[in-house]
């Protein structure tokens, strides 16, 4: 260690305790050998170096760089009393010094990560560092952003577990901050080195560059561009013909995070479509690691996907809005490509003595017929074409599950002998089809309940892909409790997508619409957690559907019987209870049950105020908050309300006139006395009450909470009628 602090200068500030640190660490050759001191000597003079490089001024402060570099090298020890003390007091001097020597701290341990040192020290530096870099000045921001990129460029060549899963947690932090301000083909180059050592089969270097593309791609200046080279070079790396199972497990979850972030990088339509089609493909595999990223990704696709691509997928292939073959290689469109810059995107991967065939015609759909039913493969087409024609030729995946359109093409091509093109295909619909006959069937309940994802996300696209209700009526009877509470939520996005395509009129729905509700009310009987919480996060879906529907004493049915689920032993069966019912417009369910909202009020969000759980008080303070406006009042509240009403119209008729003459309609508004909730009176006297004559401390929290949220959504300045500011409650 090189001890910069010139001799004779503040030698109190710690010069002992560096020099017994560096005699212990670097035991260099002819000096006294410092192994001799105990470790709780070490931890005293890493306390004391804490100590003194925290309070030494300007004038003296090289003493933190050299503070910096002990501590993070006595990270590393053998010894893991040393190594706790020095994380733990170098963490302290980071606290005690960020507010004058952030500079200082942040060049420091940006120097301990280009020594690229041991893997205990590294990640140290790297969680230090990544802690302050939100505060870096901006003068420093552009500098930090172009110099990290090759540090982490080395970091990432490492073949250590240890530090890629510190990368992965860092990359979170500093990555956003550093995106809007690297060049485009610098961040081609980094990814490059990134995707060098995906096939490397290390599952944690795999998520760690998932979540890198990700985190680029959303806080880059412009995510759509990048966004579809990055899909391009997977699509590219995924397609390969010598591409190994774990390559392409590497592609498929870098594209299952990609798939979330549709809405904020927004890629290319026809880039959505070849990844819909590669993920169709894929799920040939019987191989369980390549399956359940798969059915992951097209969750997230179908989930998240524009409306033009959602369109596309309820369409038949045959439409003008969907090409028949989406793998050639024009399929792109010249106006998306930088001329001279981009190989095409599915290049000639396959030799002419290579394949089944030699007519060119690109990778053929399934052709069917009475006896026998084959997979043709052409000349050119992605290289997993290949491996899935051996698959299904071996016999690991029947032909008669595969969709018409899992070779990623449809048939034909403009070869004159190519067979007749058959039934125009609905990629939902035989999305739905292939998922039911083949995903269904593993014995694997993760992948059967990946299965009914898949399923209740296409359904919420197209409610006419699905048929029937066997398969959700076959789960919810399993004895797995996650496998039941996915049916309960295919049952639900069945509903919905089918008022949703009604228009809310419940006669034009199929007869599987009542059979869903009925499914998903008798799972309110059953006793596991898990289930209970999957029904709520079902009602989410279904319930806004149903209580604006023509019919909505079904919505009231179901309501009233998950009512009891307020006394589940399961705090986040409370949580989803009260999310669910938060968003319910109950002022129009009044109207055919009036005593509904008393009895959620009365009998669910007040009393879950006093539940012992903080995170299930917190819950009920903010759906208390969504309620208020929405509780239509009794006839006995409503009564007061329009008495209190009518004592204070007189005084805003004047104003309201003077203002209309003089400044305009728009200002008058802006002046009127914002509309009061309707039942915040009575919510406001039970919280009062409570307060003021229970001696439950947690009741008394509940309502703090409460108050506190209602105060910051319905202040009393704008509302002093309402909590009584205006000469008493009501304040006329």
């Amino acid at each position: 260690f090189s001890l910069v602090m010139e001799p004779g200068k503040d030698s109190s500030a710690g010069s002992g305790s560096l020099e017994v640190l560096k005699r212990y660490f670097n035991d260099a050759p002819g000096a006294q050998s410092g192994k001799h001191l105990t470790n709780s000597e070490v931890c005293a003079a890493l306390v004391d170096l804490a100590d003194s490089a925290s309070s030494v001024t300007q004038r003296h402060s090289t003493i933190i760089s050299s503070a910096v570099e002990i501590m993070v090298h006595a990270c590393s020890s053998s010894e893991s009393d040393i190594r706790l003390s020095a994380t733990e007091n170098l963490r302290r001097l980071i606290k005690g010094l960020m507010a004058t020597q952030l500079s200082r701290l942040q060049q420091d341990l940006f120097h301990e990560l280009k020594k690229n040192g041991s893997s205990r020290s590294l990640c140290t530096a790297l969680d230090c560092f990544a802690s302050l870099y939100p505060l870096t000045r901006a003068s420093k921001v552009i500098t930090y952003a172009q110099n990290l990129l090759p540090v982490f460029e080395r970091l990432v060549a490492r073949d250590d577990e240890a530090v890629i899963d510190s990368l992965q947690d860092v990359f979170g932090r500093i990555l956003p901050g550093m995106a809007p301000f690297i060049a485009y083909n610098r961040l081609q180059l980094f990814i490059e080195k990134l995707l060098e050592k995906l096939p490397g089969g290390l599952i944690v270097y795999q998520r760690m560059v998932a979540i890198a593309m990700v985190l680029l791609c959303a806080n880059f200046t412009q995510p759509a561009a990048l966004t579809n080279w990055m899909l391009k070079r997977l699509l590219e790396m995924g397609c390969m013909r010598d591409a190994s199972d774990s390559q392409v497990h590497g592609v498929l979850l870098c594209l299952q995070q990609m798939m979330t972030q549709i809405s904020t990088t927004h890629p290319s339509d026809n880039l959505l479509k070849k990844v819909y089609c590669y993920l169709m493909a894929c799920l040939v595999h019987r191989e369980l690691s390549l399956l359940v990223p798969t059915l992951e990704a097209l969750v997230q696709l179908i989930s998240n996907a524009p409306s033009d691509l959602a369109h596309w997928m309820a369409s038949p292939l045959t439409t003008g809005s969907a090409p028949h073959n989406l793998w050639k290689e024009d399929y792109i469109s010249p106006t998306e490509e930088q001329p001279g810059e981009e190989e095409p995107l599915f290049a000639d991967d396959i030799g002419n003595g290579d394949g089944g065939g030699g007519d060119g015609a690109g990778a053929k759909v399934l052709a069917s017929d009475s006896s026998e039913e084959m997979l043709s493969l052409g000349v050119k087409g992605p290289g997993i074409a290949k491996r899935i024609t051996k698959a299904v030729q071996s016999g690991a995946a029947p032909l008669s599950c595969l969709p018409e359109h899992a070779c990623l093409v449809a048939s034909g091509g403009d070869d004159k002998d190519s067979p007749p093109l058959p039934t125009p295909a609905i990629p939902i619909d035989n999305l739905c089809i292939f998922v039911q006959t083949s995903v269904l069937t593993n014995p694997k309940v993760s992948v059967q309940s990946l299965g009914l994802g898949t399923l209740a996300a296409a359904v919420a696209i197209r409610p006419a892909a699905l048929v029937d209700l066997a398969s959700a009526h076959s789960f919810s009877v399993a004895s797995d409790p996650k496998l039941r509470g996915n049916s309960v939520k295919l049952a639900a996005s069945l509903v919905s997508a089918e008022l949703r395509a009604a228009r809310g009129e419940v006669p034009l729905c199929r007869p599987l619409v009542e059979e869903a509700c009925e499914l998903i009310g008798r799972m309110v009987r059953d006793d596991a957690p898990v289930v209970l919480k999957s029904l709520c996060e079902a009602l989410q879906v279904c319930l806004p559907a149903m209580t604006s529907s023509s019919s909505p004493k079904r919505a009231i049915s179901l309501l009233r019987s998950v009512l009891p689920l307020s006394s589940s032993s399961y705090w986040l069966t409370k949580v989803e209870l009260l999310q669910t019912l938060s968003p319910l417009e109950f002022t129009s369910l009044s109207a055919v049950d009036p005593s509904l909202p008393r009895a959620v009020l009365r009998g669910i969000v007040l009393p879950l105020l006093s539940d012992s759980d903080h995170r299930v008080r917190g819950a009920a303070a903010e759906a208390l908050v969504s309620l208020v406006p929405r509780l239509k009042l009794t006839p006995r509240g409503e009564l007061a309300h329009a008495t209190r009403e009518s004592c204070r119209v007189f005084s805003h008729l004047l104003p309201s006139h003077v203002q209309l003459t003089m400044a305009g309609i728009q200002e008058t508004r802006s002046k009127h006395r914002p509309e009061r909730p309707l039942c915040l009176d009575e919510v406001l006297d039970h919280l009062v009450n409570n307060l003021s004559s229970s001696l439950d401390q947690t009741l008394q929290k509940g309502c703090l909470e409460a108050l506190h949220a209602l105060v910051a959504h319905y202040p009393p300045a704008a509302l002093p009628w309402a909590w009584g500011c205006e000469g008493g409650r009501g304040g006329g």
